[in-house]
């Protein structure tokens, strides 16, 4: 699942702000569900995306 979102994305943080968002690599991301566990989120591909380690720690359970 996160080889697939990292590429769905083409390597861009979706929550970085647009203009600043640079190609990062694999292993400078995060797995991240788009709607938390907490929440009512799956375990799911369509439901993964691959955030900056910064940008994941500021997201939280949102």
């Amino acid at each position: 699942m996160r080889r697939e979102a990292y590429e769905r994305q083409k390597g861009k943080c979706p929550k970085c702000p647009k203009g600043k968002q640079v190609t990062l690599d694999i292993g400078g991301m995060h797995a991240d569900q788009i709607k938390p566990w907490s929440k009512g989120g799956k375990t799911e591909a369509k439901n993964c995306q691959m955030l900056w380690a910064d940008c994941n720690r500021r997201k939280g359970a949102q």
